[in-house]
């Protein structure tokens, strides 16, 4: 175990608070990829395939999910970076975002931007 990983808090570096939904690093394919001579997706050209991991977009993604199914989910984005925070889960939450993962998805509008590598 890794220093601190008895206590079921969890620390955010970045505060939840801080993050733009409007803006900001959201959406700019920035972050970790994998190596480009991996098998493309569908075959592809030889390369990974058009997508990475966005780390801004994984951690808005996180913080959304913390807040959808914990009771005191609200409370993530009052947080400042450092500090201790613990989950008090929420089963009509989580049911909620089950079913939200399971409905049809909306088709996205022709102009929509992807994010491509």
């Amino acid at each position: 175990m890794l220093p601190g990983q008895a206590d079921p808090a969890l620390v955010f570096a970045t505060a939840p608070g801080s993050l733009d939904p409007h803006g900001g690093r959201l959406g700019t394919c920035s972050g970790w990829l994998p190596n480009p001579g991996m098998p493309g997706q569908n075959g592809g050209n030889g390369r990974y395939g058009w997508y990475g991991y966005a780390n801004d977009d994984i951690f808005f993604l996180e913080s959304c999910l913390y807040s959808q199914v914990c009771r005191n989910g609200d409370e993530l984005f009052a947080l400042g970076a450092g500090e201790h925070w613990r989950c008090q889960f929420s089963k009509s939450g989580f049911r909620e975002l089950q079913r939200v993962l399971l409905d049809e998805p909306a088709r996205l509008p022709a102009d929509t931007r992807i994010c491509r590598h």
